[in-house]
């Protein structure tokens, strides 16, 4: 099924392969470089304080992509990193 009438009928969709594993691996060795006392769990403002999302914002691709699912003047407006896992959760409420 197409993506955008998957999320228009679910809500949802997902995209194997979406980032490359080179643009992964960048960003996570980006937030490796992190000052200490800076969570790496969750991370507002990323894309002001990680140049690798920063730099990814703005590819034409994930534009296109976004355009998909909302409009072609889609702008980027808050990313929020999160690595939720077993040892690192919390509760997000419903918003």
């Amino acid at each position: 099924m197409e993506a955008k009438r998957k999320h228009d009928f679910e809500g949802y969709s997902l995209e194997a392969g979406f980032l490359s594993i080179e643009q992964v691996a960048e960003i996570v060795a980006e937030i490796e470089q992190l000052p200490s006392h800076q969570p790496k769990h969750g991370l507002r403002h990323a894309d002001k304080k990680l140049a690798t999302v920063a730099k990814l914002i703005k590819v034409p691709y994930l534009q296109q992509k976004a355009a998909q699912f909302l409009s072609p003047n889609a702008q980027v407006v808050r990313v929020i990193l999160f690595d939720k896992n077993p040892d690192k959760n919390w509760l997000v409420p419903w918003h």
